[in-house]
């Protein structure tokens, strides 16, 4: 086995800022940040392919969980590509104000790198509001998650129930009409 002195340095060096947040945690608890809003984050320091140092990340927890934990889930936003059937790239145009100088963000969202992480992992100032990507981010998390096919099978149920149900309905009227008009019939025989 060999050691990698320069990525031991770099783990000693996340320890160290891990003690920080750590110590800042619980004053994040309360922190209130919503969904579909980009924070830069520590993610520090991972094992093989994990997404890791300070990066932007976007916000994908709901709201309600948003405001009740202490933890959120995030994507990390990346200069490469990723893989495209989990990968959304951030198509709008957002700028941001960063060590004074005005940044554009741009790059990619990966949706198969999903994280629960602490909110004290998040710098405070919110980079942007993502607003255009949400719809494709939505559907990659279900995706990235195996639930897309359920989500799609179940929308065709429902489209298929729809329209049993509005045949079943024209088929009612269709009756309640003809009864009608033996009702009609009945009543002028009678006469």
């Amino acid at each position: 086995m060999s050691v990698n002195l320069s990525r031991i340095d770099q783990y000693l060096d996340w320890i160290k800022k891990k003690f920080y947040l750590d110590s800042i945690s619980v004053r994040s608890r309360s922190r209130v940040v919503r969904r579909g809003e980009v924070y830069n984050c520590y993610f520090g320091r991972g094992i093989g392919s994990e997404e890791e140092k300070f990066r932007p990340c976007l916000i994908i927890q709901n709201d309600d969980g948003n405001l009740r934990s202490a933890n959120t889930i995030v994507a990390p936003i990346t200069n490469a590509a990723g893989t495209p059937k989990v990968t959304v790239p951030i198509t709008g145009t957002y700028q941001y104000v960063e060590n004074g100088a005005t940044k554009t963000l741009s790059g990619y969202i990966l949706l198969g790198n999903i994280v629960t992480v602490s909110k004290a992992r998040l710098e405070s100032q919110c980079l942007a509001k993502l607003t255009s990507e949400m719809n494709s981010v939505d559907e990659k998390i279900m995706i990235s998650l195996g639930v897309y096919k359920l989500y799609n099978d179940s929308v065709n149920k429902n489209t298929r129930s729809v329209r049993t149900i509005k045949r079943m309905s024209s088929e009612i009227n269709n009756l309640r009409e003809k009864v009608k008009q033996l009702e009609q019939k009945q009543l002028t025989s009678t006469k």
